[in-house]
């Protein structure tokens, strides 16, 4: 009876460790899922390229415990730097010559990249379909944090959501 009962255990505990990581999976996609929504929710509804970029940094710092920037160009297609909120997360500094690099080539540049990637910032074009609208600065909380795949992606649905947002409110 015992070893019965024994080979019974090992075989229910082996089922539940197989359901245990499809769970942690699903609970993930479910949290990107939201993220994404609320962050689309809360841009339709804005009317400014400020407010654009207060919620964002707001919204993206907290899903990626990270410090955030936002450059938005002037009517000469020229970043400048622009006052930060360091309360609300956001990046103190950022390199605008990079960031102007990342506005006039479209491309990513930075940390994890293959172009400038000594840098502590990622940064990327925050693209629309008319145009490049801005660029977005993130610092991870630590430097040894690198993006996992799903993270990268997640981050670049978010830039292409802003980038749209900003162009609706360009032509608007």
């Amino acid at each position: 009876p015992f070893i019965a009962l024994f080979a019974v255990s090992l075989v229910i505990s082996n089922l539940t460790s197989q359901l245990r990581y499809p769970a942690v999976v699903a609970n993930y996609r479910e949290k990107r899922s939201r993220a994404l929504y609320d962050l689309g929710k809360q841009l339709a509804s804005t009317l400014t390229s400020d407010h654009i970029v207060e919620i964002s940094t707001s919204h993206l710092s907290g899903v990626f415990q990270s410090k955030i920037a936002i450059v938005l160009p002037d009517s000469k297609d020229m970043l400048h730097e622009q006052q930060t909120d360091l309360a609300n997360n956001q990046l103190a500094k950022i390199d605008i010559g990079i960031a102007q690099w990342v506005y006039d080539h479209q491309e990513e540049a930075g940390l994890g990249t293959n172009t400038l990637p000594s840098s502590p910032q990622l940064y990327l074009p925050l693209k629309a379909p008319m145009r490049t609208r801005g660029v977005l600065a993130i610092e991870p909380a630590t430097l040894s944090q690198t993006f996992l795949p799903e993270q990268r992606q997640l981050l670049d649905t978010f830039a292409a959501q802003i980038g749209l947002a900003l162009e609706r409110v360009h032509y608007v």
